[in-house]
């Protein structure tokens, strides 16, 4: 279960105030002793949905031997949900209700969006001189952590015919090496061969985590490879299909003016449909997270009589097609302006995930028939938060202990050959150190204890990129940090407190 951390606040007839103590969270702390630093993180419901995610479940204890009347108020700029008590409140509303006995009561906490927030009670012990115990736990509510493609193989698949322009994989090819992929081309560079552009290869680019394709295409189908109108070209085009099913020989005719057929234009392909990808890339590109990119034309459009296009057919988890004709202007400027976004280095790092990404750019497209969708919580890999990565979040002036760590937007693999963070300056002595992890198992932080031994003296801490990865299956390292969220992706992250 997503999001699921339970405290217990309990308020003693005895006691002064309420506090809290953690009973189930493996990563967190004392409550009373560390809660000045740490607030609660609650994941936002992706897509604004409230019932998507689990919620935080909190104890309260809502009465004593003597009874009491309780008030319970939310507050923040995030917005954030409380159920319990037989009611639901939200931002700055107010339940108030008569304790009689003892017990706890569970307040599950919803988080609809990201933001700060505060969880108030306040009991008045009526039988003993109207006595009032306050208490209150700070809430943060994070984005929806994103995923990253687990593989970083990249792969541009490229038998168009030679006069047909591939800037747009020139540019794929460099957002995608400066965010830690491997890049490797499948091209056809003219003669009588096809090159690397062989059957196994084609086959392979389903271990991919990033995939471009760049042809011609129909609405169900797309051009694999492509041969001149000669009897060899028919023959070299039989010889890469072999045995394969969804694969057939089609030929594209053009003729001159006086009516003639112009055989140096026109040119036999193999025409790969939606069922050869379905069976033979999706179910890897599904497992990999894989972004794919169509840059054919109708690679968007459904196939008439199979009724799914070849961008949806091949899978991914973020796919990005054509609904009708694309040229190389727009495909070049889709490019650009989508994963320039992604990497950072358009907008600064603002629309690192594919759902921003696309609907930053959407609407100022060449002619906007490129449709992309998919999880809109991707990224090409891991970055600190967009606001208040670090903790504490206030420079710590006294002498005291607390929680300190960085938050990030994408989940991580724990597997790294040395400590993620350390400090590089100030006395602090820091211990305890771990990765925050979510009850699904995704780890999207590392927190630590801090010790200040001294008045005013800064700690400055660093979190180093190539001991910080995204999770890439079966416990393997995935791409580096980018620690100031713009490419490249090679650069720590620095924070005092």
């Amino acid at each position: 279960m997503k999001n699921q951390f339970i405290f217990t606040l309990a308020c003693m007839a005895t006691a002064t105030a309420c506090h809290a103590n953690v009973l189930s969270d493996k990563n967190r702390l004392l409550w009373d002793v560390y809660g000045r630093d740490m607030p609660v993180f609650v994941f936002a419901s992706p897509l604004g949905q409230p019932s998507t995610p689990e919620p935080i479940a909190l104890g309260m204890w809502a009465g004593s031997h003597h009874g009491g009347r309780g008030m319970l108020t939310v507050v923040g700029d995030g917005h954030f949900q409380v159920t319990g008590l037989g009611v639901s409140i939200t931002n700055n509303q107010v339940h108030t209700w008569n304790a009689t006995v003892d017990g706890s009561v569970e307040l599950l906490v919803h988080c609809f969006k990201e933001g700060a927030g505060e969880v108030r009670m306040v009991y008045t012990n009526k039988n003993a001189s109207g006595v009032k115990y306050p208490t209150s736990i700070k809430l943060r509510g994070l984005p929806p952590l994103s995923i990253a493609p687990k593989s970083s193989k990249a792969y541009i698949w490229c038998t168009a015919p030679d006069w047909v322009d591939v800037t747009h994989g020139d540019v794929f090819e460099a957002a995608l090496t400066n965010q830690g992929f491997n890049v490797q081309w499948f091209r056809r560079m003219g003669g009588a061969t096809l090159g690397d552009c062989t059957l196994d290869n084609y086959k392979a680019m389903a271990n991919a985590g990033a995939l471009a394709i760049i042809s011609h295409g129909n609405a169900g189908e797309h051009g694999a490879v492509y041969r001149p109108l000669k009897t060899w070209g028919f023959n070299q085009c039989k010889a890469w299909i072999g045995n394969e099913q969804g694969m057939t020989i089609k030929s594209n005719l053009f003729y001159k003016t006086d009516g003639s057929l112009d055989e140096d234009t026109s040119y036999y392909y193999v025409a790969v449909d939606t069922t050869w990808v379905a069976a033979n890339w999706k179910t890897k590109l599904d497992d990999n997270e894989a972004i794919v990119m169509w840059s054919s034309c109708y690679s968007a459009s459904n196939c008439p009589t199979a009724g799914i296009s070849v961008k949806e057919a091949a899978g991914g988890r973020w796919r990005s097609g054509y609904e009708g004709l694309v040229t190389t202007p727009e495909a070049v400027a889709v490019n650009t302006a989508f994963l320039g976004r992604m990497n950072g280095s358009i907008a600064n790092g603002n629309f690192r995930t594919a759902g921003g990404a696309y609907n930053a750019i959407n609407y100022k497209l060449i002619n906007n028939t490129v449709k992309m969708n998919g999880n809109p919580w991707t990224t090409l890999c891991p970055a600190p938060l967009a606001v208040n990565p670090a903790y504490p979040l206030a420079p710590v002036t006294a002498k005291r202990k607390g929680w300190g760590g960085i938050l990030f937007d994408t989940a991580l693999s724990p597997v790294t050959t040395a400590a993620p963070l350390a400090r590089i300056g100030g006395n602090a002595v820091i211990e305890d150190a771990k990765w925050l992890e979510d009850p699904e198992g995704n780890f999207y932080g590392f927190g630590f204890i801090f010790d200040k031994t001294l008045d005013n003296a800064p700690t400055t801490m660093k979190a180093f990129s190539n001991q910080i990865r995204n999770e890439s299956g079966e416990g393997k390292e995935g791409r580096q940090m980018d620690g100031n969220r713009v490419q490249p992706n090679n650069d720590d992250f620095d924070w005092s407190f």
